[in-house]
């Protein structure tokens, strides 16, 4: 076995090990990231949700009043 072609092989090995670790870890890292800012996203939605389902019975609860109690907090 010739000793450079076992340098070659052993310098691939390092050069794809090299590619691995600066270009595949922090591509993980930016999709974990954005996996964390999702998880964020879907619990403001369901905050916001809850605001709107407050507001709606609000709402829903002033339509039910009569005309004499909706002039009367108009004045």
């Amino acid at each position: 076995m010739n000793p450079f072609n076992l340098f070659f092989q052993i310098s691939m090995v390092a050069i794809a090990v090299t590619i691995g670790v600066l270009y595949i870890n922090p591509t993980l890292k930016e999709i974990k990231i954005t996996q964390a800012n999702s998880l964020i996203y879907v619990e403001e939605i369901s905050k916001v949700s809850a605001v709107n389902d407050a507001l709606a019975d609000k709402i829903a609860y002033i339509d039910n009043l009569s005309l004499a109690n909706k002039q009367a907090l108009l004045k």
